[in-house]
């Protein structure tokens, strides 16, 4: 859709040192029609256990750095609690609570997201740093405060923490990942000119 992210990026409260590059193509042609069946590989879901997820990503070629580096995309932004309120009151269909869900969180976020609240209110992805994109997103996972599965689960395999420990160790060196990762990202499955259109909004075809 239009460049909608590349003009949050220039905004003084997502810079951070070793800002990201500003070298992100734009103007990506999308299907007229979303259609889930198109392609090999679908990108996890909020409550998707992060342990099938990275194969998920191996037909188009994203590596398990890549996946773990693009997911600091949730340093910033919301979630509905329908996204994760599984986690507070029937993880895995036990109805009970997730035991890694983070003790600091537990109170807030059942506050936020009452059991039978009726409405679908939003929580911060990153409560540390809400509306900042950083890396202080892995500290927080490490720290158990990840508010999402695919998130938490990013510390369970000895691969994966690998990379969330680098990433949260070298700020300046996530920033230039994240900037590679999304421009390949934006190059998986490219479309011609005839093949579909550049939408005006990115919620609706045009």
């Amino acid at each position: 859709c239009l460049p909608q992210h590349r003009l949050l990026r220039r905004h003084p409260r997502f810079r951070r040192e070793g800002q990201l590059p500003d070298t992100r193509t734009v103007g990506r042609i999308n299907y007229p029609v979303l259609e889930l069946q198109r392609g090999h590989a679908k990108p996890p879901f909020p409550k998707t256990h992060r342990r099938p997820a990275h194969p998920e990503f191996c037909p188009k070629r994203i590596s398990a750095d890549e996946m773990v580096t693009l997911s600091s995309a949730h340093s910033i932004g919301r979630s509905r609690c329908s996204s994760f309120s599984d986690r507070l009151y029937n993880f895995n269909g036990t109805r009970a609570q997730d035991p890694h869900y983070a003790t600091s969180l537990k109170a807030t976020d059942r506050n936020t997201c009452p059991v039978n609240g009726g409405s679908d209110p939003t929580v911060a992805l990153d409560p540390a740093t809400p509306n900042r994109l950083d890396n202080r997103y892995y500290a927080e996972v490490r720290a158990g405060r990840g508010l999402l599965t695919t998130d938490q689960t990013l510390t369970e395999r000895p691969t994966t923490r690998r990379y969330v420990d680098v990433n949260a160790r070298y700020g300046v060196a996530w920033a230039g990942k994240f900037a590679r990762a999304m421009v390949r990202m934006g190059s998986i499955d490219v479309l011609t000119v005839n093949q579909g259109e550049i939408s005006r909004w990115c919620s609706m075809v045009n």
